[in-house]
């Protein structure tokens, strides 16, 4: 048994009570964040349902810096899946695909504003939003590609 204070302070070590700075925000594990704002509440006399409402997602703020930052560590590699592809490394090369498909797909959760889970339920999750309909079978061609070509053509389509 919890009081509300208790389970946060033990779920997420912060007092609910207070304003959540940007520090705050940077140190809440994202799925633990979820778990707080899409579990079911069955019952509600202590105002857990109010509570919540502060967690519902990132202020703008970092929600900017988080949209840039994904875009800056797809960025940073998407060359690579060519250029490990043209020096005959198509290990490398998919390694690097698969590494960006996952920034794609978390860029998602952060433009949609949804918190993403943790990798169990990470494909699961990205199925329910909005962009994986258009997004999931490009996304999947670059995964199954077996030459580096391919995987690009397939890659420059999803960014």
């Amino acid at each position: 048994m919890f009081t509300i204070r208790s389970f946060f302070k033990k779920y997420l070590n912060f007092d609910p009570y207070r304003d959540i700075k940007i520090s705050d925000w940077l140190r809440f594990p994202e799925h633990k964040l979820l778990s707080i704002v899409k579990g079911r509440i069955f019952h509600d006399d202590l105002g857990l349902g109010r509570i919540r409402k502060k967690f519902q997602y990132y202020p703008r703020d970092l929600w900017l810096y988080l949209l840039a930052a994904q875009w800056h560590e797809i960025s940073q590699e998407e060359a690579f899946v060519g250029r490990c592809g043209d020096v005959g490394d198509e290990l490398s090369s998919k390694i690097i695909a698969t590494r960006i498909v996952e920034r794609l797909m978390k860029l998602c959760f952060v433009m949609e504003k949804e918190y993403a889970p943790y990798s169990k339920w990470f494909e699961s999750a990205f199925s329910r939003l909005k962009s994986s309909k258009k997004l999931k079978p490009i996304l999947d061609k670059v995964l199954t590609a077996e030459i580096w070509r391919e995987r690009e053509q397939h890659l420059s389509q999803a960014l």
